[in-house]
């Protein structure tokens, strides 16, 4: 990880000392090849750096250009840098070259995994569909709990009122003060 960070640090200082127009090839060289290939996951950096440094020093011979390009990892080129290095006149014919057939590698490699990926994708598409499934029922079993418990509530509030009713119709009967027993009648019970 250290080395990634300091591969960045120092792509970023090549990409503002390549302007200079004392800079050498050699030393513009030294300064890419300073870090292993591993220590950079791409070169788009170092390509746009090449790219300036090609456009400053346009005298160099072809031999320091191709030695220059192939500091180039053009596997860890974007897709955006190699179309752009492809139409780019002042790379070599070889390095267009070399960066399409990279991303045709690329797409190559990408379009087999896709064969393993697909049904990688079915699978977890089956998995969602199942996940789902199960979502509706837990749904539904909330619906069926919040009915429950609105019915269990309406229940409470029924009793209440019946218990109220049952208090009036007792003071009712108190109130109005039958003088014989037998022809009264006693109240059902309404509620439990």
């Amino acid at each position: 990880m250290q080395l990634k960070k300091v591969a960045r640090l120092l792509d970023s200082y090549i990409v503002e000392v390549a302007p200079d127009p004392c800079l050498k090839a050699s030393k513009f060289l030294a300064l890419v090849l300073a870090l292993p290939d591993s220590a950079r996951d791409c070169y788009d950096e170092i390509y746009h750096a090449t790219d300036i440094y090609l456009e400053v020093h346009s005298g160099l011979s072809e031999e320091e250009k191709m030695k220059i390009c192939c500091a180039l990892n053009y596997e860890k080129l974007s897709a955006e840098a190699c179309m752009h290095l492809s139409h780019n006149k002042k790379f070599s014919s070889k390095s267009a070259v070399q960066a399409l057939q990279s991303q045709h590698l690329k797409l190559k490699s990408l379009l087999s995994g896709t064969n393993n990926l697909e049904s990688k994708v079915n699978e977890v598409n089956e998995q969602i569909v199942l996940y789902a499934g199960k979502l509706e029922i837990s749904t539904d079993s909330e619906k069926l709990r919040a009915h429950l418990q609105g019915m269990q509530w309406r229940v409470m509030e029924l009793e209440k009122v019946c218990k109220k009713m049952q208090t009036q119709m007792t003071k009712i009967m108190k109130s109005s003060r039958v003088p014989s027993h037998s022809n009264s009648r006693s109240l059902p019970r309404l509620c439990s």
